[in-house]
Protein backbone atom coordinates (compact mmCIF):
# COMPACT_ATOMS: atom_id res chain seq x y z
CA UNK A 1 0.00 0.00 0.00
CA UNK A 2 2.71 2.09 0.85
CA UNK A 3 3.40 2.34 -2.95
CA UNK A 4 0.40 3.00 -4.06
CA UNK A 5 -1.25 6.43 -5.22
CA UNK A 6 -4.56 6.12 -4.43
CA UNK A 7 -6.75 3.22 -2.40
CA UNK A 8 -9.99 1.93 -3.55
CA UNK A 9 -11.89 0.25 -1.39
CA UNK A 10 -15.31 -2.11 -2.19
CA UNK A 11 -17.43 -3.21 0.47
CA UNK A 12 -20.71 -5.52 1.07
CA UNK A 13 -22.75 -4.62 4.24
CA UNK A 14 -22.20 -7.14 7.08
CA UNK A 15 -24.98 -6.65 9.97
CA UNK A 16 -25.11 -3.21 9.44
CA UNK A 17 -21.53 -2.24 9.09
CA UNK A 18 -17.96 -3.13 7.20
CA UNK A 19 -16.85 -6.56 7.40
CA UNK A 20 -14.73 -7.31 9.98
CA UNK A 21 -11.87 -8.43 8.27
CA UNK A 22 -11.92 -5.11 5.89
CA UNK A 23 -11.94 -3.08 9.42
CA UNK A 24 -9.03 -4.95 11.04
CA UNK A 25 -7.19 -4.46 7.40
CA UNK A 26 -7.87 -1.16 7.37
CA UNK A 27 -6.40 -0.92 11.09
CA UNK A 28 -3.31 -2.62 10.49
CA UNK A 29 -2.78 -0.36 7.50
CA UNK A 30 -2.92 2.17 10.24
CA UNK A 31 -0.10 1.67 12.09
CA UNK A 32 2.34 3.02 12.66
CA UNK A 33 0.33 6.39 13.83
CA UNK A 34 1.69 9.78 11.86
CA UNK A 35 3.71 7.28 9.34
CA UNK A 36 1.83 4.55 8.47
CA UNK A 37 0.76 3.74 4.59
CA UNK A 38 -3.14 5.31 4.79
CA UNK A 39 -1.27 8.85 5.75
CA UNK A 40 -2.77 11.19 3.68
CA UNK A 41 -3.49 8.36 0.59
CA UNK A 42 -6.09 9.37 -1.43
CA UNK A 43 -8.78 6.64 -1.10
CA UNK A 44 -12.52 6.36 -2.37
CA UNK A 45 -15.55 3.95 -0.96
CA UNK A 46 -18.02 1.76 -3.06
CA UNK A 47 -20.65 -0.52 -1.33
CA UNK A 48 -22.77 -2.68 -2.45
CA UNK A 49 -25.78 -4.67 -1.36
CA UNK A 50 -28.86 -6.69 -2.18
CA UNK A 51 -30.84 -4.56 -0.66
CA UNK A 52 -32.11 -1.40 -1.87
CA UNK A 53 -29.91 1.04 0.54
CA UNK A 54 -27.04 0.10 -1.16
CA UNK A 55 -24.65 -1.13 1.77
CA UNK A 56 -25.39 2.74 3.07
CA UNK A 57 -23.73 1.94 6.42
CA UNK A 58 -21.17 -0.22 5.51
CA UNK A 59 -20.29 2.63 3.38
CA UNK A 60 -20.36 5.04 6.04
CA UNK A 61 -17.99 3.35 8.22
CA UNK A 62 -15.65 2.59 5.85
CA UNK A 63 -15.29 6.26 5.02
CA UNK A 64 -15.16 7.05 9.11
CA UNK A 65 -12.18 4.43 9.46
CA UNK A 66 -10.25 5.84 6.44
CA UNK A 67 -10.25 9.03 7.57
CA UNK A 68 -9.33 8.36 11.15
CA UNK A 69 -6.40 5.89 10.08
CA UNK A 70 -5.41 9.21 7.94
CA UNK A 71 -6.46 8.46 4.25
CA UNK A 72 -7.79 11.28 2.64
CA UNK A 73 -11.53 9.87 1.76
CA UNK A 74 -13.03 11.33 -1.39
CA UNK A 75 -16.30 13.13 -0.70
CA UNK A 76 -17.87 11.54 -3.61
CA UNK A 77 -18.97 7.77 -2.74
CA UNK A 78 -21.68 5.52 -4.32
CA UNK A 79 -23.41 2.48 -3.30
CA UNK A 80 -25.01 -0.10 -5.46
CA UNK A 81 -28.47 -1.27 -4.09
CA UNK A 82 -30.55 -3.90 -5.56
CA UNK A 83 -27.33 -5.33 -7.37
CA UNK A 84 -28.58 -8.68 -8.47
CA UNK A 85 -30.78 -6.24 -10.45
CA UNK A 86 -28.57 -3.54 -11.48
CA UNK A 87 -24.98 -5.95 -12.33
CA UNK A 88 -24.99 -8.50 -14.33
CA UNK A 89 -26.64 -9.32 -17.62
CA UNK A 90 -29.10 -6.19 -17.31
CA UNK A 91 -26.62 -3.57 -16.18
CA UNK A 92 -28.11 -0.40 -14.81
CA UNK A 93 -26.53 2.40 -16.76
CA UNK A 94 -27.22 4.85 -14.05
CA UNK A 95 -25.22 2.77 -11.45
CA UNK A 96 -22.39 2.55 -13.59
CA UNK A 97 -22.23 6.10 -14.03
CA UNK A 98 -22.09 6.30 -10.02
CA UNK A 99 -19.48 3.65 -10.09
CA UNK A 100 -17.34 5.33 -13.27
CA UNK A 101 -17.71 8.79 -11.13
CA UNK A 102 -16.03 7.46 -8.06
CA UNK A 103 -13.22 6.06 -9.46
CA UNK A 104 -12.76 9.45 -11.93
CA UNK A 105 -12.61 11.51 -8.58
CA UNK A 106 -9.73 9.09 -7.25
CA UNK A 107 -7.68 8.91 -10.52
CA UNK A 108 -7.92 12.85 -11.51
CA UNK A 109 -4.98 14.27 -10.27
CA UNK A 110 -6.17 17.14 -7.74
CA UNK A 111 -4.72 20.64 -8.84
CA UNK A 112 -2.97 22.65 -6.37
CA UNK A 113 -4.25 25.46 -4.95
Amino acid sequence: MAAADALLVVTPEYNGSLPGVLKNAIDWASRPRGASSLDGLRAAVLSVSPSPRGAQWAREDAVKVLTVAGASVEDRAAGLGSSSAVLGENLDLPALEAVRSVVRSLTTVPVAA
